[in-house]
Formats: structure tokens, sequence, C-alpha cells
């Protein structure tokens, strides 16, 4: 099926594609700070107890009953001090609506943590269409980044700059009502995910931007602001057309989004993948600088000499239970090579002095 670009809230799935994914409007100040159960694996969460603070004084009408059009307003994500783990959910799915029948969806799951700084990102695809399925996940701890592409694919390390992650950063309440030329406020204000919630409605008729979405025939989506702290709990977007992203061209369609926040400040713990890393019989230079670390490929960077890092290996290697292969060391200006053998596996080193950066870079070749 073929992806299209639309420049509307599902705008917002092209950062999370890039990584940058983080609490969708999250804005805001003020208020305690909410509290959340964690979900089981596979079901939605159950809500607890509503934030704290001063509720929003309203006439209380029967449920599901909308007053008139009514603006939403959002903050800036940083006066959220309370806040430090949640997550959040994205699913979308497009489908055709003639014959043959042609559907894909997308599920995008995060999670965040404040301190230590971590993330964690797994997106899941499925479809008729070729490239449709496959998965990436994502999990960043600090200044190290683990990556893998697919089910079959291994795991990549690599060194990332820990400042290059903010809490909170991505996307923008704003971005989910942007393109609205108001909204309706549906009575009485809702408890979602275990936040007090202000609930909107909208339709193609407050969507000045409908014509980028391809010839729109209907939509409708619907918005839960924090009625506390002013970000975006839930929202939820459904269109019809003919040319809507996803959908194969000249052709008319259906696409579904679903956002949602949950688990905020519940106890969210993100760790490396399990059994990934550099082994413990493989010793590293004390101040060593893991750049990637790959299938059997390790690379890192040190401030000790090429001289200093070979005396190193030809001690903490043996030590390890590791014998050198002395018919494969080489040595020459700013360049080493060393090998060991243990068992049925060897480990090939080649060390070289980087004058540029005035440091020496180490890489290991496991077999």
């Amino acid at each position: 099926m073929k992806k299209t670009a639309l420049p509307i809230s599902l705008l917002l799935v092209l950062a999370l594609l890039t990584m940058a994914c983080n609490l969708s409007g999250l804005t805001g100040g003020g208020g305690e700070k909410p509290v959340a159960t964690t979900a089981p694996s596979g079901e939605k969460p159950v809500a607890t107890t509503a934030p704290s603070g001063e509720e929003p004084v309203a006439t209380q009408a029967p449920t599901g009953e909308g007053t008139g059009e009514e603006e939403i307003t959002y903050k800036p994500v940083e006066e959220l001090g309370w806040l430090n783990s949640y997550r959040t959910r994205v699913l979308i799915k497009w489908e055709t609506l003639d014959e043959p029948k042609e559907e894909s969806s997308m599920e995008m799951v995060s999670e965040f943590v404040k301190e230590p700084p971590a993330r964690r990102f797994i997106m899941s695809g499925t479809g008729t269409g070729e490239g449709d399925t496959g998965n990436i996940e994502y999990i960043q701890i600090g200044d190290q980044t683990w990556m893998k592409m697919g089910e079959e694919a291994g795991w990549m390390q690599v060194s990332t700059d820990e400042e290059a992650f903010t809490f909170g950063e991505g996307f923008a309440g704003e971005d989910f009502v942007k393109d609205l030329e108001g909204a309706r406020r549906v009575l009485p204000d809702e408890d979602m995910n275990g936040v007090l919630c202000r609930h909107y409605a909208f339709d193609e008729t407050m969507l000045f931007g409908a014509a980028a979405l391809g010839e729109l025939t209907k939509a409708n989506g619907e918005i839960w602001v924090s009625a506390a702290d002013g970000f975006t709990v839930k929202y939820t977007f459904n269109a019809e057309g003919q040319d809507l992203m996803g959908t194969t061209e000249d052709r008319p369609g259906r696409v579904t989004m679903e956002y949602e926040v949950y688990d905020i400040n519940a106890n969210i713990v993100i760790e490396p993948p399990a059994g990934v890393g550099v082994p413990e019989d493989i010793p590293l230079m004390a101040d060593a600088k893991v750049s990637v670390v790959m299938g059997g490929m390790i690379m890192y960077s040190t401030a000790s000499s090429v001289e200093d890092v070979v005396a190193f290996y030809k001690a903490e290697m043996p030590a390890n239970g590791w014998t050198e292969d002395p018919n494969a060391a080489y040595s020459m200006e700013g360049v080493a090579g060393l090998k060991f053998t243990k068992e049925d596996r060897a480990a090939s080193f080649m060390i070289s002095y980087d004058e540029e950066n005035k440091k020496t870079n180490v890489m290991i070749s496991l077999e």
C-alpha cells in the first residue's frame, strides 16, 4: 500500500519513526502529579487516582452531551516538574474500502524515564503490501543505545550523545489541534487512564486543513486533555475518502489513529537487552568509550597510547583464559595487531592512533 504524507494529526507518526518519540501533548503546569498503575501486557491501562488539584468549574451535562466550540490551550512541557515517567501508544490503520482489499497497520509503544535518563521504543507493522510487516526496537540508557531491526536481526549497541535525549521533548499538544477551527466540549469531564480530563469532539467541518488529507468525505475525532495540567491523554482520529494516507492511489480508503499516554509516574524500569554487549572475558581499558558493539565486533576509543593498549591486552587476555598467537601479532608506527584464542573462539585486535582526535581506537573482532 502506498504511504504518503499527511500534514495533520498523523504527521506525528513521522516524528516517532525518527526516534523523537516522546510524550505527545504533555504540556501545561501546576497541579500535583497523577497516579496510575502499570497495565498488564497487551491490556489497556486501568484508571486509578485522578490528579489532585482544583477541578474545572463546569455545568455538568448528561454523558456525551456537548457544548459549543471551545478553544483547547496548552503550555510548555517544562512546567510539568512532577513528571518522572510515562508510556505512550500510537496505533494507525489503513485500509481500502473497495476490492481487492488492502490493509496495513502500525503500532508504536514507547516508555520514558527521567532519572536516570532512559527510553524504549517498539514499532511493529502488519499488512498485505510488500514491506508492510516488520518491527523495530530501540533502547537508550544514558549515552548507550541498542537497536534491533526485525525479529531475526541481532542487536547493535552504539554510543550516543546523552544530551540528545531530552525528557518530554517531541510532540506538543498543539499538534493535535493546530488544524482545527474549533472543537465541541463534551460533558461531563472524564477519568482517562487515571487522569481527570476535559473531553472534546470534532468532525470534518472543523478541519481547515482537510484539503491536504486527500479527497476527504468524512472524518471525526476526540481529544481528552488533562483538566489540571493541560496535556493530551488520549486522541482518536478517523477519516474516509480518496487518496488518503496509506491507501492506494485512486481508490477509496479509511485511516484511523489512536494515541494515548498512560502509566504516568509508574515504576518503569528500562534495561539493556539480555545477552547483548561486551563479553565478560573481553577486558576494556578503564576509560574505554564504546562506540559500537554489533555481532562479533567491538569498537571503542581510549586516551592511552597504542603501546599501553598492547601491553594491557598482553597481560589481561591471558588472565581471562586467552592464549596469545604470537605469529599473528604486528606493530608499526601508530598501528598494532594482536590475536588470542580460547577453546574454539578467537579474538583479533587492531589498535591504531587517531592523530586528528588525539585518541587510540581499538577494534576487536570475535570469531
